[in-house]
This record gives structure tokens, C-alpha cells and sequence, in this order.
């Protein structure tokens, strides 16, 4: 490649020289092919960092490839306004912020959240849902990390109390639970609760009633 190099140079020199610009530009090409080829086969990195600057992203995608350079092929995908195809690269080669950004950028946030939980980042995935309004998702989570009291607000939001008693009675929360479903109408349930909230007088109160209206 040197040899080729340089009597590519020689020629691009002589033909200035004598002032055959056409001599010279077909010398000058060689020249760049010749650079190209080299760097293509021996530095595709660094060749594949010279056709992103030029422009040219596929080039530059195909040596990123070629090179098993996963990092510089998402990054490139990235740059060609792909970031549904660089989200799962990323997701592979352990980088999750990155993959994150790429899989809300393709629309996906729900499975941003879900690759935040099982990383362990479950107070983020939470954030991130319920910053797009995605609350019943986010109410799952907080289910799953043990918040119950937390789920059960947000359920109520959503206008599902059903499910937000059954939540705090799933977290033990047998008194909150028990009132809810006073408000609910449920009230034999709300006595059962109330005796398992040790509130005996609470469950004895609605027990009578209940007798008292059969």
C-alpha cells in the first residue's frame, strides 16, 4: 500500500508540475484510494471514523460491523436516525443508559422501564413511567418493590379503587384496606380486614350492621 501511496503522490507532484491538472486529480484519487484500502483493511476504526466525518454513515457502518465494533455501530445507528436498531446493541453490550436513551427515542419507554428493572434501577423505571402517564405500569413496579400504600394512591388516581384495596390487602395493610372498601360498599369484606387489622370494635360495628340490614 506505500508503494502504491507513494508513486500516487509522485504522480499527483508531476503532474502539477508540468500543469496537467487532469494528470494530477486522477494521481490525487489513486492517492485516496490507496488510503482508503489501506486503512479499510489494517485501521477500520479509524477508517470508519473518517467516513462518518465524510458523511458517508454506511461506509462507516459496514467497517464498524466488519470490525466487530458493536459500540461504534450503535453509535452509528444512532447518528442515521436509528435508534430502535441501536438500543438492543447497546442493551447487549451492557450499556443501559445509552440503550435507555435509544429505546425512548424509538418510542419504547415501557421497555426502557422494564430494562431498568431488571438492572436492579427500579425507583428510575418508576420516574421514567410515569413521566410519559404510563401509572398503571408504574403502580406494577411499586406492586413488585413492595410499595404498597404508593401503588394503591396511584391506582386510586386511575379511578380503580377495587384494585387499590386489593393491593393494600396484598401488602398487609388490612386497616387501609378495610376502609376502602367501606367507601367501596364491600362491607363484609371491610369487617373480615378490620378483624385481621386487629380493630375488633371496627369489625364488630360493621358485623351488626350487616346483621341488622339482612
Amino acid at each position: 500500500p506505500f508503494g502504491r501511496a507513494a508513486a500516487a503522490y509522485a504522480g499527483a507532484a508531476e503532474g502539477w508540475a508540468a500543469y496537467q491538472p487532469s494528470k494530477a486529480l486522477d494521481a490525487t484519487w489513486q492517492l485516496i484510494r490507496a488510503t482508503n484500502a489501506y486503512l479499510e483493511a489494517n485501521e477500520p476504526g479509524e477508517a470508519a471514523t473518517l467516513y462518518a466525518q465524510l458523511g458517508d454513515l454506511a461506509t462507516a457502518l459496514d467497517l464498524r460491523r466488519a470490525s466487530g465494533d458493536r459500540r461504534g455501530e450503535a453509535d452509528l445507528l444512532c447518528q442515521q436516525n436509528k435508534p430502535a436498531d441501536a438500543a438492543p446493541i447497546y442493551e447487549e453490550i451492557g450499556a443501559i443508559d445509552l440503550a435507555v436513551q435509544a429505546y425512548v427515542a424509538s418510542g419504547r419507554t415501557v421497555y426502557a422501564a422494564q430494562l431498568l428493572r431488571r438492572v436492579q434501577r427500579r425507583k428510575e423505571a418508576v420516574a421514567l413511567l410515569q413521566s410519559v402517564h404510563e401509572d398503571a405500569q408504574a403502580a406494577e413496579t411499586m406492586v413488585e418493590d413492595g410499595d404498597f400504600a404508593e401503588a394503591a394512591q396511584v391506582y386510586l388516581r386511575l379511578e380503580q379503587p377495587e384494585v387499590a384495596a386489593a393491593v393494600l390487602a396484598q401488602g398487609r395493610l388490612f386497616g387501609d384496606a378495610a376502609q376502602l372498601n367501606v367507601r367501596l360498599g364491600r362491607l363484609a369484606l371491610a369487617a373480615e380486614q378490620f378483624e385481621q387489622a386487629d380493630d375488633a370494635l371496627a369489625a364488630l360495628v360493621l358485623y351488626r350492621s350487616l346483621a341488622d340490614w339482612k
